[in-house]
């Protein structure tokens, strides 16, 4: 899934590392509600290859 390591990530679809503060970030808007937690979907996106990482 999401893998952090000195301010790293590394895309779990084209396996390369790129520096957090490059990548896009975000909260997806569609957040579920479990036992009275409210869940926000994190993203980030790949500046590489572009696809979307939610965590």
């Amino acid at each position: 899934m999401h893998v952090d390591n000195n301010g790293m990530t590394q895309c779990p679809y084209c396996e390369r590392w790129f520096k957090d503060d490059d990548a896009e970030w975000g909260v997806d808007s569609d957040s579920i509600c479990i036992g009275g937690t409210l869940l926000d979907d994190y993203w980030t996106r790949c500046p590489k290859c572009g696809k979307k990482i939610s965590y």
